[in-house]
């Protein structure tokens, strides 16, 4: 943060061991909390108070936050994105199990936790032996700061010790593995030479540029092959799918969202894409827009918090199979929403916290199959309403 100010723990109360935050802790309420309205007062209550900094000193952050506490609120809000997000931070806060003195790591946490042996502590007979205990290992000298929930996590178990190995066994197993690198070795090389030897029997080209070989002209065919032709002709090369660089336009996508942390799902058996996620990605833009808008089998698209400008849209008017569209806490205006009226299968549309007004309307009252509109912090006037009302399936 700029002049050391870390807006996270001065305004809303995060310390930077806790950062960066989940959806739970930036809205300040209980992990997994599944209470709509728990969730969406707290997500307003947040919201009210960075706003109310947006004239002080560094009201630069504002923006920044705002995005955030929206993402958070649209995902936990939406049952099908809240389920997959708390199954991902159930994943990542889950602690592994550990045998002997070894540390575990614990995703969310910015301390190992270090497992203490209980195998040589005291057992009356009868007694069950003690189970070995997590502890947070905290730097000499340092507060110890509070822990964050973690969900699922079992105690670890009495540590095994492995038996001891006498010289000889080992000797053996060292021997077997060398022999084992070694086969290994052997059969890569014939492998390789084996496949060498097809590349060139099937491409007469690679043997004629080869040393000694017979160089002929690439790509070209006699006058006996051509019937009466009298003269050779180049063959013009087929053409590929791939563009220059190698890739198709999915890994292309793959790629870009890995790069911006977003996610990226197929349809099952390794289909197309469908399902494209870059909530809170502040960087996601017309780059990205570009390549998402050839997936023509694209049927969730996620940019809630993102750079989008209504420039941006104009890549997304191809996806005739789009159903989903999260545009909130974004800049999309008006302009942005006419790129929106070739989407005839868009069923579910979010706008909150955007600069849409109820003018752009008319460009959504055109996707028929809407069921879902979200419209949180966009003015409606009589008219407006009159133009959703045209919109047979909107709930």
């Amino acid at each position: 943060m700029a002049e050391g100010f870390d807006p996270y723990h001065k305004w809303l109360g995060i310390p930077p061991a806790e950062q960066p935050p989940h959806h739970y802790r930036l809205l300040g309420i209980a992990i997994f909390e599944s209470d709509p309205d728990v969730i969406e007062h707290a997500a307003d209550r947040q919201m009210a108070h960075v706003r109310s900094l947006a004239t002080g000193k560094y009201a630069q952050y504002t923006q920044k936050l705002l995005n955030e506490l929206a993402a958070a609120k649209v995902c936990l809000l939406c049952a099908t994105e809240k389920a997959a997000y708390d199954q991902e931070l159930r994943a990542r806060l889950g602690a592994t199990q550990a045998t002997g003195g070894r540390a575990v790591s614990i995703a969310g946490s910015e301390h190992p936790a270090v497992l203490v042996e209980a195998a040589h502590l005291p057992v009356s007979p009868g007694q069950t032996p003690p189970l070995a205990s997590v502890v947070p290992a905290a730097d000499q000298g340092a507060t110890s700061q509070p822990s964050v929930p973690v969900a699922d996590v079992q105690p670890a178990g009495v540590p095994v010790f492995a038996p001891r190995v006498s010289p000889t066994a080992r000797l053996r197993r060292s021997q077997r593995a060398s022999w084992l690198l070694w086969s290994c070795g052997v059969g890569l090389l014939l492998l390789g030479g084996v496949v060498a030897a097809l590349v060139i029997r099937s491409n007469p080209d690679v043997a004629a540029n080869l040393p000694g070989g017979d160089k002929q002209p690439p790509h070209s065919v006699s006058s006996n092959q051509q019937g009466n032709a009298s003269t050779n002709r180049p063959v013009t090369p087929e053409h590929t799918s791939l563009p220059p660089g190698g890739e198709s336009v999915e890994q292309q996508v793959i790629r870009l969202v890995a790069q911006l942390k977003g996610r990226v799902v197929r349809a099952p058996r390794g289909g197309p894409v469908v399902r494209v996620d870059l909530a809170g990605r502040s960087a996601a833009g017309g780059e990205v827009l570009k390549l998402i808008g050839q997936l023509s089998e694209l049927r969730d698209l996620a940019l809630n918090g993102t750079g989008v400008t209504d420039s941006d849209l104009m890549h997304l008017s191809t996806l005739a199979k789009l159903e989903k569209l999260h545009l909130g806490a974004t800049a999309v205006s008006d302009d942005g929403l006419k790129y929106l009226q070739p989407l005839v299968a868009l069923r579910d549309l979010r706008l909150p916290f955007t600069r849409v007004t109820g003018a752009g309307l008319e460009y959504v009252a055109r996707c028929e199959r809407l069921q879902v509109l979200d419209l949180t912090s966009v003015e409606l006037r009589g008219g407006h309403v009159q133009q959703l009302a045209r919109l047979p399936r909107l709930r």
